[in-house]
């Protein structure tokens, strides 16, 4: 299975290492990791007021950023978002890229009733793993925001019986390996 990894974190985050140890995790699996930094380069950067007049057009693949994750997401089975939790949610870059990326055309179609369907039915799992400052009972409390964003709503744009993990991790330092391992052990 080809499994797309998403990097929200910055290159010199204390948890970086939780996306290795995913990739690490996927390959003893048997799966194709394919990691893509969010970080680098111009990737994670709000809409550019070109790519904002042509969300909705036919062509609406309008930068390289753009066309890079479309092909990205088209290739992937699985995907894996990486972060850090900012604020009970994922970061700015992982979410602008989303934006960006989770397109018309790429993320969901419209049918000919103008009925919002599924863009991504290749895609049978999604994992966040994060790595939080907060405790259970205070993301709780404030709705957490990243499971909602990724697990709730994104999971509507893939196959219908798409599978879900999540991965939530105490920051400050090394990532629990067995936790990770565990987690995608059924995949």
């Amino acid at each position: 299975m080809r499994v797309l990894i998403l990097d929200g974190y910055p290159p010199v985050h204390p948890d970086r290492g939780v996306v290795r140890v995913v990739a690490d995790a996927l390959v003893e699996r048997g799966h194709e990791p394919d990691v893509l930094e969010l970080h680098e380069g111009h990737r994670g950067r709000p809409m550019t007021e070109a790519e904002r007049r042509a969300y909705h057009e036919d062509d609406n693949r309008v930068s390289d950023e753009i066309r890079e994750a479309a092909d990205h997401i088209a290739a992937a089975d699985a995907m894996v978002f990486c972060y850090p939790t900012t604020t009970f949610t994922v970061p700015a870059t992982m979410k602008a890229w989303m934006e960006k990326a989770f397109l018309p055309g790429v993320g969901f179609v419209f049918n000919d009733a103008g009925k919002l369907r599924p863009g991504m039915t290749q895609v049978r799992r999604l994992a966040l793993v994060t790595t939080t400052p907060h405790g259970r009972l205070e993301t709780a409390r404030a709705r957490d925001g990243g499971h909602r964003t990724i697990l709730w709503t994104l999971r509507m744009n893939c196959h219908p019986r798409c599978r879900r993990t999540k991965v939530v991790l105490p920051s400050g330092g090394a990532a629990p390996e067995t936790s990770i391992r565990r987690a995608f052990r059924r995949w």
